[in-house]
């Protein structure tokens, strides 16, 4: 309103104050007020407002709920209003049990846990039924009360203990849980199978106000499940959650090894199964060593967790015709538990034995040339004679590094010559051929 002009106008006020009366609630009116003498009117003083308000506040709803049951004694009691109200009413709430004594609130609230106005009551009893009261000195901001007392009622309970968590010692199981206003002791309950309930599972009396228990002489291989209860007198809460320890202190032990061959293939890799789930990470590049001749062959550790496998891999393959030593160790299974070392030997798959024919060469030539198939793997060739039959690797003469066609020079003419033939794989020698001989021309 910016002047007299354009508002409708109440004369003849004497007086410096006015009522204004039979107004439209929810309105919004805005005054100015001007001076009259005779028939001169003053300037319009500054413009004041006010919004009419008649309509009283109403409850809309409330935590807990009217008849709700299992209700914390701790809260939260939150009521929510149908429109904004003065804090400073709010101390016409009141709280009666089923014995009509009389709780209040200590003068303040807050949203606390509430998305309305959260009330504040001192020592309520477990398994009790109180009836809470909103009078009508709750009052909006313009001073509406309420129409009339408001009253909703609910039960209370003991708390839920919840945070339950179980660690697994020596055989026991170690349990904590976060406390709950006013009990004074807990009950556990245990069973060897989940969904643990009051009826399927047995109940230990913890005895004290403590949260914490722990659960002892238990069965090695079997499985603990646990539920907390709050208890206070006769009354108990509901359970809280659960929680599960199994127990294992067997160690892991190896079931079956790949290298039980009396020829294991040179380039097959060691595959060590055991009998229960490993932790990986024991299976450290050092869990299995393979050892021959004092000598540590280089290789890498592997495990496959889908069938409990540790698999060994050789950097290289391993000699021919050898014994090796390989030992498994410093491995656990999931529950910490270490292995016993285990050892075994096997030995690598032969060279393959040469199949030699000896021929004489041109008449004066004084040579004998020798000849076979090569043999799967091998480098080279030594080939051993002697002018006697019955040449070895140990009477015969020795000539390294040969290759078929092999030809023996220098001989005398006339003379017999016996060979026998080995394959040679790095420092791997494999069994000498059948005897072969021819006569040198």
């Amino acid at each position: 309103m910016d002047s007299p002009k354009n508002g409708t106008k109440i004369s003849g006020v004497t007086g410096t104050s006015y009522t204004h009366t039979g107004l439209t609630n929810g309105t919004t009116y805005y005054y100015v007020v001007t001076a009259v003498k005779g028939t001169t009117e003053g300037l319009p003083s500054n413009v004041a407002s006010v919004q009419i308000d008649n309509v009283p506040p109403t409850v809309t709803s409330t935590t807990p709920a009217n008849g709700a049951t299992g209700v914390s004694t701790v809260g939260p009691f939150c009521v929510t209003f149908s429109k904004y109200i003065n804090s400073s009413t709010l101390n016409d709430v009141s709280l009666k049990d089923s014995t009509g004594i009389t709780f209040r609130t200590n003068g303040t609230w807050s949203g606390s846990g509430c998305s309305g106005t959260g009330f504040n009551f001192p020592s309520l009893g477990f398994n009790t039924t109180y009836t809470m009261t909103i009078g009508t000195g709750v009052q909006d901001s313009a001073g509406n009360g309420l129409a009339a007392p408001y009253s909703f009622s609910f039960t209370t309970t003991l708390a839920t203990p919840n945070g339950l968590t179980a660690t697994a010692g020596t055989l026991q199981t170690d349990l904590t849980w976060t406390p709950v206003s006013g009990a004074t002791s807990y009950n556990i309950y245990w069973s060897n199978t989940t969904a643990v309930t009051k009826t399927n599972s047995i109940k230990i009396p913890s005895g004290s106000a403590a949260t914490a228990y722990s659960h002892t002489n238990l069965a090695n291989g079997s499985t603990y499940v646990y539920r907390v209860a709050a208890v206070v007198g006769s009354s108990e809460s509901d359970l809280s959650n659960e929680v599960k320890v199994s127990f294992d202190t067997t160690s892991p032990v190896v079931s079956v090894v790949s290298s039980v061959l009396a020829e294991f293939p040179r380039g097959s890799d060691l595959i060590i199964s055991f009998n229960e789930p490993i932790d990986a990470s024991t299976v450290t590049s050092n869990a299995i060593q393979v050892i021959s001749n004092g000598v540590t062959v280089p290789g890498y550790t592997t495990y496959y967790s889908y069938a409990d496998w540790v698999v060994w891999y050789c950097a290289s393959a391993l000699n021919y015709g050898t014994t090796y030593t390989a030992t498994v160790s410093g491995v656990k299974d999931t529950a910490g538990n270490l292995m016993a070392p285990y050892s075994w030997t096997f030995t690598t798959v032969s060279l393959g034995v040469p199949t030699v024919t000896a021929t004489a060469g041109n008449s004066g030539s004084n040579q004998i040339t020798l000849n076979w198939p090569t043999v799967s793997g091998a480098t080279t060739y030594t080939v051993y004679w002697s002018t006697t039959p019955g040449v070895t690797t140990t009477n015969g003469a020795k000539i390294v590094g040969a290759m078929p066609p092999f030809t023996h020079s220098g001989l005398t003419a006339g003379m017999t010559y016996y060979y026998i033939v080995s394959a040679i794989a790095g420092p791997s020698e494999g069994a000498a051929s059948m005897q072969v001989s021819a006569v040198a021309p």
